[in-house]
């Protein structure tokens, strides 16, 4: 069973030194933004952002003043991988379990017992790995790398050939698998998650929709704009104040 090994919830703003950590941290993003740098990346989080930071890996945030709840949890080997950031639904019930935990390890309630917490770290891993398993597709190891590549970082401009050579098939080889296992071609799809980012990251009412578009990829605001209504029927604007209750397309 999992153990847990430091849980909170936090306010800050500022600088976060470059650190690291003996056990799989969890950070859940619930107000405001940063910027996650972790070795050679440097990426933009926000609202219903996970980020995740495997064991022994060092990382450091900048930005203004964020919350958060967080977890250090003992990884046994049953979560590999390097850092990603993660896009958690609204109202997932992760966000309860975490605070749960974060509440106990703070001395509030629930006052839960070390063995319904580590139940509970035990959920807070299968829940994680259930939206992992929703957001990357199964089937050709090829096309996994690409997408947990993608996922990891969407304000790249990817370039199709580019991915494909990285993992070393053709591009149109590229597109083939992605029609198959994703349903549709790869630029459909990763413009697709840009979407879903965006949307969660409007609602947020402080922030920019000029920054929305670049934290999601898109250099040109009134581009995404375009993108945006195409593909959701209204603006970001309209998505932001509630005007309207579209259904993606």
């Amino acid at each position: 069973m999992a153990e847990v090994c430091f849980a909170a919830r936090s306010r800050y703003g500022g600088t976060i030194l470059e650190h690291e950590h003996r056990w799989l941290e969890l950070v859940l993003m619930l107000e405001g933004t940063s910027t996650v740098l972790s070795g050679q990346r440097e990426v933009a989080v926000g609202p219903g952002d996970l980020l995740i930071h495997p064991p022994g890996e060092r990382h450091a945030h900048t930005g203004g003043a964020i919350s958060t709840v967080y977890c250090g949890l003992n990884d046994t080997g049953a979560f590999p991988g390097g850092f990603r950031v993660l896009p958690i639904p609204h109202g997932d019930v992760l966000e309860r379990w975490m605070t749960d935990i974060a509440i106990t390890m703070m001395g509030g309630e629930p006052d839960l017992d070390d063995d319904t917490m580590s139940h509970l770290a035990d959920a807070v891993l299968a829940r994680v790995r259930a939206l992992e398993g929703q957001a990357t597709p199964s089937g050709h190891p090829a096309l996994v790398q690409i997408c947990a590549t993608v996922l990891g970082d969407l304000t790249q401009d990817w370039n199709l050939s580019g991915l494909a050579d990285e993992v070393g098939v053709s591009t149109g080889h590229l597109n083939l698998l992605a029609r198959r296992h994703l349903g549709c071609g790869l630029q459909r799809w990763i413009e697709d998650r840009r979407i879903e980012l965006a949307r969660r990251l409007l609602r947020d009412p402080y922030r920019d929709i000029a920054a929305v578009a670049m934290d999601c990829g898109y250099q040109d605001p009134n581009y995404f704009a375009r993108v945006f209504r195409k593909r959701i029927g209204c603006s970001p604007g309209q998505w932001r104040r509630g005007d309207v209750s579209p259904s993606p397309s």
